[in-house]
């Protein structure tokens, strides 16, 4: 069964905007690509019942030595929101329609120059295209105590989220490095229709989140724009993650699994097919407050290990941690400086496989991220970086790659 559904929900938004066209108003947060982890969406009354927000992030960068080929490039990510409060427009008691329109374009810039397994920009994309990242409506229960939401949905807007990470510029600091190499996983910038269920103690301090979703997001054989298929062999592909956030911190437990096997990287059967295989992993992170100064100043920390099986791709683990000093040099919101580090460990399978063909391999590969964020006024922020990579793409063939660059983000 196949839907092309950009068409639907542009009519859908277009829908609410006339419904509620006297109405203008800037949100206050979604976060990066959505709302954040244990967020409840929802407009409270007094809020407008419909928000549009957008932004435009623009990353120039250049390969300085190392990776595969020097160079430079620009990547590009336009990204659009709008809130609907479906109980102010349409009398739904608690219940919120969500739609994020984005469009990536620009360099193949890791692909081309580095080659890294887990990425230099966490806008670059394969394929230059516009879609429905997310489209989903959400009933709340109990002023947010109980949640649950239907539609397209990518899991990294909620899950595996760690707040201070969201400062770094390389992917791996969003959706785990192991997680993104699977069959399939509905993160950006292409997302599956599906269902997340959530609960959250009164105090806010405690949460239960799980989703369950299309195996395979998209439609493989069309990469551009916004496809929803559900073929047989797609699977579903589940989530879980229970978390626990006293102020100024946040610990979470997940795992994921999807019900479609996989070929195994190394492993044959009598007939000499790949041996099929579950893919499934876990993951812990950690993040906290460590300092608080005066005049907005603060100094965070975070850590986040993921463990999968290791079977059917590159990695078999990650470790991401970092710091990030809010406002060193600016008060109350308006710079930040972060160094994070990734150490991604090589499936033994992998190493097996490559080493068969020729192209011996690390144990790892690893990369250091450092950066600084500064806002230019209320609407526009500079962030250079740069990073080393170790062993980019694990190849022992591949030197060191350093790379410089700058993020210029646009809001509106």
């Amino acid at each position: 069964m196949r839907f092309n559904k950009s068409a639907a929900a542009l009519v859908l938004m277009g829908v609410c905007l006339s419904a509620t066209a006297q109405t203008q108003a800037k949100p206050d947060n979604h976060g990066d690509l959505a709302p954040p982890s244990g967020a409840v969406v929802s407009a409270a009354p007094s809020e407008p019942a419909l928000v549009f927000e957008g932004g435009y992030k623009l990353d120039v960068l250049k390969l300085m030595d190392g990776g595969l080929q020097r160079g430079a490039g620009a990547l590009g990510h336009l990204d659009l929101k709008l809130t609907v409060d479906l109980d102010q427009t349409w009398g739904w008691t608690g219940t919120t329609a969500f739609f994020n329109l984005i469009n990536d374009h620009g360099d193949k810039f890791n692909q081309n120059r580095v080659g890294s397994l887990t990425g230099v920009s966490n806008i670059e994309v394969a394929v230059d295209t516009e879609r429905l990242l997310q489209a989903w409506i959400q009933k709340e229960w109990q002023e947010g105590k109980y949640a649950l939401l239907a539609g397209l949905y990518p899991i990294d807007s909620e899950f595996q989220v760690v707040d201070t990470a969201g400062l770094f510029v390389q992917p791996p600091y969003g959706t785990t490095g192991d997680l993104a190499l699977t069959r399939g996983p509905s993160v950006f910038n292409n997302s599956s229709f599906g269902v997340r269920g959530k609960w959250v103690s009164d105090d806010q301090s405690v949460y239960a989140q799980a989703a369950i979703l299309d195996g395979v997001p998209g439609d493989p054989a069309k990469p551009n724009g916004t496809h929803i298929v559900f073929d047989k062999d797609d699977g579903t592909m589940g989530i879980v993650e229970i978390g626990w956030r006293p102020e100024g911190s946040k610990y979470a437990l997940g795992i994921w699994g999807y019900s479609t096997q996989v070929d195994d990287l190394v492993n044959v059967d009598n007939q000499q097919n790949p041996v099929q295989r579950s893919s499934q992993g876990v993951y812990f992170l950690a993040e906290s407050t460590l300092w608080k100064g005066q005049s907005g100043r603060s100094l965070a920390g975070f850590f986040r290990y993921a463990l999968n099986d290791g079977d059917s791709t590159a990695l078999r683990s990650i470790v991401n941690t970092g710091l990030v000093m809010n406002n060193p040099f600016m008060a109350d919101g308006g710079d930040a400086l972060g160094l994070a580090y990734t150490h991604a460990t090589l499936s033994d399978k992998h190493r097996a496989l490559q080493d068969a063909a020729g192209q011996p391999t690390s144990a790892y590969e690893s990369a250091w991220e450092l950066t600084y964020r500064v806002k230019l006024g209320e609407s526009f922020a500079v962030q250079p970086l740069v990073q080393w990579h170790q062993y980019p793409g694990g190849g022992r063939a591949v030197s060191s790659a350093t790379v410089v660059g700058v993020r210029m983000d646009l809001s509106f």
